[in-house]
């Protein structure tokens, strides 16, 4: 689809007439000329991958004495779907816990989420269940996660020396292997956001300061700006390649909520500041301090759905800023109700 400007003045001639044709082969006149793209050829191992649906959710737990009473249907509708961290972790003890299904020889690579690929083929039948227990940060205790395996039916066995064809147009299934396993092994050494990869912190010390800047820079309110890169794996017509493009994503340096609360609310009373000017006076957090309408609700928009935990305790629950009250400390009161049954 091609757009046409009526005129040779564009800005007195605004009216466009548009043409619709259909691109046809390759073009065969002119001449070749070298560019600069960000594709770049790669050469697929002919080897055979073995792929395997995988759910992982959090079991939970009934009182024996309820159990015979719960339905085993509102029994897996209890069950929750967990973070695509916590089932790394998860899927890294049911390798140790399960030897006689994982071999040493399947090095199995699982993308966190539904998809596992194994280089031979796992000790199972259609479908496998597994109870696995783990420690995570939000719990006090050890919890019970069940992990399921499947087959499918239509993508089981891969052959990835496939995508090595100039002359194949169609490979989604082993395009999407092979994307999650060089994702995987890069999961290891960047931090991950979706396809996107960034330095981690402990990298970012060893380089210098220049070299830092140019990747990650503050931009105020406990954020920073960090530069990184994006990669996928694309079927052309010449073959395989690695599309790598710079990405950019905004990042919450973490710290103490009071003192993002309290640069929130200075630069919110201080109003803009030229460049030049010397740094605005910080305002004090006390018993005196107090929020008006319209600050309260520039700072919930800023700090709504923040996660934060507090170190007081042993375990640490996941905490999320919903809202800000108009209410102080001192007349905050949160009603409690016990219900204490003495059986006989």
């Amino acid at each position: 689809m091609a757009f046409a400007s009526i005129g040779g003045d564009f800005d007195r001639y605004q009216q466009k007439e548009q043409f619709d044709f259909a691109r046809k082969k390759f073009g065969r006149e002119g001449r070749e000329v070298p560019i600069v793209t960000n594709f770049c050829p790669i050469k697929v191992p002919n080897i055979t991958l073995y792929h395997y649906n995988i759910e992982i959710t959090v079991h939970d737990f009934i009182r024996e004495k309820d159990d015979k009473n719960v339905p085993q249907r509102n029994r897996i509708l209890q069950q929750k779907r967990m973070v695509r961290e916590c089932n790394f972790s998860v899927f890294d003890r049911l390798i140790k816990q399960e030897t006689s299904v994982f071999s040493p020889s399947s090095e199995p690579i699982f993308d966190g989420s539904k998809n596992l690929y194994s280089k031979a083929k796992l000790n199972i039948e259609d479908r496998a269940q597994f109870a696995v227990k783990h420690k995570i940060p939000e719990k006090k205790f050890p919890i019970q996660f069940d992990v399921v395996l499947t087959t499918p039916k239509d993508s089981h066995e891969l052959n990835l020396g496939k995508l090595n064809d100039e002359t194949i147009k169609s490979a989604e299934k082993e395009l999407q292997a092979v994307d999650i396993i060089l994702q995987y092994g890069l999961k290891k050494y960047k931090v991950a956001v979706g396809s996107n990869f960034f330095a981690r912190h402990d990298d970012l010390l060893q380089m210098d300061q220049a070299d830092r800047k140019r990747i990650r820079f503050d931009l105020g309110e406990l954020k920073e700006a960090s530069f990184g890169h994006y990669q996928s794996v694309k079927l052309t017509h010449k073959g395989t390649q690695l599309n790598i493009d710079r990405a950019a994503v905004v990042l919450n340096k973490g710290g103490k909520l009071i003192k993002l609360i309290q640069q929130l609310a200075t630069e919110m009373r201080s109003g803009p500041q030229r460049r030049d000017a010397p740094p605005p006076r910080q305002v004090e957090i006390n018993s005196n301090f107090r929020l008006n309408a319209n600050e309260r609700t520039l700072l919930n928009n800023e700090l709504k759905g923040l996660s934060f935990f507090v170190d007081h305790i042993s375990y640490q629950p996941k905490n999320v800023i919903f809202c800000l009250t108009d209410q102080t400390v001192g007349e905050l009161f949160f009603e409690q109700k016990l219900e204490i049954v003495i059986q006989p």
